[in-house]
Formats: C-alpha cells, sequence, structure tokens
C-alpha cells in the first residue's frame, strides 16, 4: 500500500511512501521507503500529488514547475523506491564526476557513446524550453498515422489530401 502528503520547508513538495503492510495481511506499523517530490508551493503537482503505481510496484510521479521557467517531468521509481532508468524515455541523467544530462531515446546507447560516467534515472518532460518530450522530433513522426492502441489513431483528426 502507497500514500502520498505535502511535505514543506527543504523538501517542499510532496512524499511518496510505501507502507511495510497492507490492511489486508496486517496493520501496517511503518514504510518500506519513502521518496521526497520536489514541487513549487501551491503548484499542481504539489497539491494534487500525481502519482501511480503499476503492477511490479514501480512508481511513476510528477514533480516540477507548472508555471515557471523551470520544467515540470514525469519521473519513475523501483518497486524499492530509487529513482529508475527508463529505456525508452527521451532524457536521461548522467553521473561522470559532475552531473550532466543524455538526450536520446534509447538508454542503453549511451554506453557505446561515452566511456565515462553512467546513466542515474530517466524522465519525461513537459516543457518546451528543454524541448518538451511529448512532441514528435523529427517531421516523419510527426505525420506518423499509426494505432494508439485504444481504438483509434494517432493524428486522426488529420485531413486527407
Amino acid at each position: 500500500m502507497y500514500i502520498s502528503g505535502r511535505t514543506e520547508g527543504s523538501n517542499e513538495g510532496y512524499f511518496i511512501g510505501k507502507l511495510n503492510n497492507n490492511f489486508v495481511n496486517g496493520t501496517p506499523t511503518a514504510f518500506d521507503w519513502t521518496y521526497n517530490v520536489k514541487a513549487e508551493d501551491d503548484d499542481y503537482q504539489k497539491n494534487y500529488h500525481p502519482w501511480d503505481v503499476d503492477s511490479q510496484g514501480r512508481v511513476y510521479f510528477i514533480r516540477g514547475d507548472s508555471d515557471n521557467y523551470n520544467f515540470a517531468a514525469m519521473h519513475r521509481l523501483t518497486a524499492t523506491g530509487n529513482l529508475d532508468i527508463v529505456e525508452n524515455w527521451r532524457m536521461h541523467w548522467v553521473t561522470s564526476g559532475s552531473r550532466g544530462e543524455f538526450r536520446a531515446t534509447l538508454a542503453s546507447s549511451y554506453s557505446s557513446l561515452y566511456t565515462s560516467g553512467s546513466i542515474t534515472h530517466s524522465a519525461i518532460l513537459f516543457k518546451i524550453g528543454k524541448r518538451c518530450n511529448l512532441r514528435s522530433w523529427t517531421q516523419t513522426d510527426y505525420d506518423l498515422i499509426q494505432p494508439d492502441g485504444n481504438g483509434g489513431t494517432k493524428n486522426q483528426f488529420l485531413e486527407s489530401t
């Protein structure tokens, strides 16, 4: 069982935590883990705690600033509460003495391009100043019409010529 709540002070935002029991098998008495999510005061993320858990216990969450020059982003935590590397997401953070960013669709391509450092975690960015990752990166991708997985098609509203 997972819960979240607001935080204040230097960890302003919200926290996500996994309880050590689920009320069916026993009463929770502590957290297995917690993770503090940075979010601006009175911002969407801080007020509504947008997160979800998949069937493998990984937590997807939104952090950042909705209405600011900084960015908002989706991250994923492992089932043990650590930031996760997601192979097909477009932004990855790297450590090699100093932190940096690696922009590529495949996280695994980093090791074939660079000899030092490693990827620490991935994200999907939502701000245009950092090239919003929900946008198509090429004209070919933008023009592509394909099934959307929900019974419709991507770009279904394009007029035929």
